[in-house]
């Protein structure tokens, strides 16, 4: 991602946020009002649902585009199954592509059996529309094109595919980038709060405005002229597992109040963008070292597969060789201490000559740049101080 070209276009949405605001405003009040009406056990079912759509405007109706409608004639004819169908969608112990999945086969069924209709229109934009109608901090409004021609824009490392679900996963996680970039701006912030009335979602997330401005770029505002950038000089060193120290506190039965949730959230943006960090250096890498399309040798396998892999990064060394990558990142110095999972220690074990880890450090979240050091191999000899344990009750 072309950082510099997305803090222009940050600069061209605030000076036309006027214009663009009063357009695209439906969505904030169209999210307020199904929050308001949503009643998943409501004794009607269709019109309660019905009630919670009245809003959505383009996002499920515009054009020719009928997704609304099809899913109100369905559930006018199957109520109880469409209710059914959307217990699963809003389900969010289920995987998000297996939730995507069994309700637009599901739905499909359906439209078959109670209706004449050819298009069903429950595609990834409808059914990520549901999704955030319900969870706005969560999910991000989802148009192919839409993705397709601001990954263009901004010269991301991604470029969509028709027809394939990563291309949801792809754009969920751009979105999580983006965002964190769009809060450093507190001019943004100030004018995006003013705008909003009693009758828009309030947005405390930032996941609509994200959309908002990707939106924007795409459909109102001039197209900023790519410049040719100039590669990055990387810091990276490479060490020994046996190398690695980690100077940690002292287990210490001191009180102290410590805000978790706010340490967990910054902890959580700050490897999002460690690994975006790491995903455009193996870019740079493949691409110097001469290896032919090298954008589709890396991946951002937590994203695109889930979590739970033992790793976040697959990508390829300069002779082909598959590279598992596990990315930690710190705003600190080398030697603080991080965590590693289960899955993690197990991948490094099974996978040793494939398995990296990249301690990114001295990272700097707002110019989005810091230091990499790789390691090789299994993690055994570091895990050697348990700080959870997993109890199970048999009475």
């Amino acid at each position: 991602m072309n950082t510099k070209i997305v803090r222009e276009y940050i600069d061209l949405y605030k000076s036309d946020f006027e214009t663009i605001h009063y357009q695209e405003l439906y969505k904030w009040k169209a999210i307020q009002h199904f929050q308001e009406h949503w009643d998943i056990d409501a004794k009607d079912f269709v019109g309660m649902l019905s009630d919670s759509l009245a809003k959505t405007k383009n996002l499920l109706a515009s054009g020719n585009y009928l997704a609304r409608r099809m899913v109100k004639k369905v559930g006018f004819r199957a109520p109880e199954e469409m209710r059914a169908l959307f217990k699963v969608l809003f389900d969010e112990d289920k995987s998000l592509d297996e939730r995507v999945t069994f309700f637009r086969d599901e739905f499909i069924e359906l439209k078959n059996k109670y209706t004449d209709s050819v298009n069903h229109f429950q595609d990834d934009r409808a059914i990520l529309v549901y999704l955030c109608l319900r969870y706005p901090d969560t999910y991000y409004l989802y148009k192919y094109q839409m993705f397709k021609e601001f990954t263009s824009m901004i010269d991301y490392h991604y470029r969509p595919v028709g027809g394939k679900f990563i291309n949801v996963l792809e754009y969920q996680s751009l979105c999580d980038h983006l965002k964190s970039i769009l809060v450093q701006d507190n001019e943004l912030l100030k004018m995006h709060h003013d705008r909003l009335s009693e009758d828009c979602y309030q947005d405390p997330a930032y996941n609509i405005l994200t959309q908002d401005f990707v939106y924007a770029c795409v459909r109102h505002l001039p197209q900023i002229e790519m410049q040719e950038t100039k590669e990055q000089d990387w810091e990276v060193s490479e060490g020994a597992i046996d190398d690695l120290v980690i100077n940690g506190d002292e287990e210490s039965l001191t009180g102290r109040q410590v805000d978790h949730d706010r340490r967990q959230q910054r902890n959580s943006r700050i490897g999002k963008l460690g690994e975006q960090f790491v995903i455009q250096y193996e870019l740079q890498k493949l691409k110097q070292g001469g290896i032919r399309n090298y954008e589709s040798k890396v991946e951002h396998a937590s994203v695109v597969q889930g979590d739970g892999l033992g790793y976040d990064i697959e990508s390829r060394d300069l002779n082909g060789k598959r590279m598992f990558i596990e990315v930690k990142t710190t705003t600190g110095g080398l030697n603080a201490p991080f965590y590693i999972t289960r899955n993690e220690l197990r991948r490094s074990i099974q996978d040793a000559n494939q398995f990296y880890l990249y301690r990114v450090y001295d990272f700097d979240p707002e110019r989005q740049w810091g230091k990499i050091k790789v390691f090789k191999g299994s993690l055994e000899s570091l895990c050697v101080l348990p700080v959870n344990y997993l109890i199970k009750l048999t009475r």
